[in-house]
């Protein structure tokens, strides 16, 4: 029961939360990018408590979304037309989260034994790409519009 609780308590907060089909409608662009992000931390708890719990086909499906949702963040950010270097708040927020998902994917995927790697290490290097072009765009290295 002990595995399991933090599966449990972590479930309404996904259940409630939106999907992406329901993000990707959001008509600002940079409050959907911030949906997203939030989306991603969310699904990665949901993969840990889905690993816990010994359900691996769960876990996959949510870090499957996590690295979706990181790729609708940049490309919100981006449809905005904004020059990331000179208006960075939300390039910033979406770049310092893309980190903090980096941390705890390493965590997940240190925990994961070697043959069930798989899925957590695509998913972190989904997020690390994004984090990466958030960086250049913000630094003025990235693509421009």
């Amino acid at each position: 029961m002990k595995r399991l609780l933090p599966f449990l308590i972590l479930c309404p907060l996904v259940a409630g939360a939106q999907d992406l089909a329901s993000i990707r409608s959001a008509p600002n662009l940079e409050k959907r990018a911030g949906l997203a992000v939030d989306y991603a931390v969310k699904c990665v708890a949901v993969a840990r408590g889905a690993y816990e719990a010994g359900r691996m086909a769960d876990m996959t499906t949510a870090l499957e979304e996590t690295g979706a949702a990181v790729e609708l963040a940049l490309e919100s950010l981006r449809a905005t037309g904004k020059n990331a270097s000179k208006s960075p708040k939300h390039f910033k927020k979406a770049e310092l989260s893309s980190r903090g998902l980096l941390k705890r994917l390493d965590s997940l995927i240190h925990d994961l034994s070697v043959d069930e790697r798989e899925p957590a290490e695509k998913a972190r290097e989904r997020v690390r790409k994004v984090q990466e072009a958030l960086l250049l765009d913000i630094m003025g290295g990235g693509k421009r519009r």
